[in-house]
């Protein structure tokens, strides 16, 4: 992956946007690391809510927010609205019922997804972040 909680506060190439991803599935991690390297992205990747919210409002300047909402056990729209103030939110969620409701997110991708799936929510949110600078 392109960075991890330990190294997350080194600086991010020059051309790379910075993302913050929160997700803590191994399997989608890779797939995530894949696309990020496709378009140029930096992740800097959290599997703990709390965590990732503080070194959010530690360092500020994300591009956009790629959230699993199952890494956050309680509270989906209240989080979700957190995390929108550092950026364009990207949901993932788990397939079945409340799957579509997007709890205030710009996009959710419903797992399991494709790589264009996501990328497409992905430069959705940077397109949308461009727009509000």
């Amino acid at each position: 992956m392109n960075s991890t909680p330990a190294d997350a506060q080194k600086a991010p190439k020059e051309s790379g946007s910075r993302i913050l991803v929160i997700e803590d599935d191994p399997g989608v991690l890779d797939v995530i690391d894949y696309l990020f390297s496709e378009l140029g992205l930096v992740g800097e990747i959290f599997d703990d809510t709390a965590e990732a919210l503080e070194h959010a409002d530690a360092a500020p300047g994300f591009a956009a927010v790629l959230f699993d909402l199952d890494v956050c056990r309680t509270g989906h729209s209240e989080f979700v609205r957190k995390l929108a103030r550092h950026g364009p939110v990207v949901a993932l969620a788990g397939a079945g019922p409340g799957a579509n409701v997007s709890l205030g997110a710009l996009a959710v991708v419903v797992k399991p997804f494709g790589i264009k799936a996501l990328s497409l929510a992905i430069e959705k949110a940077l397109g949308w972040a461009g727009t509000r600078r």
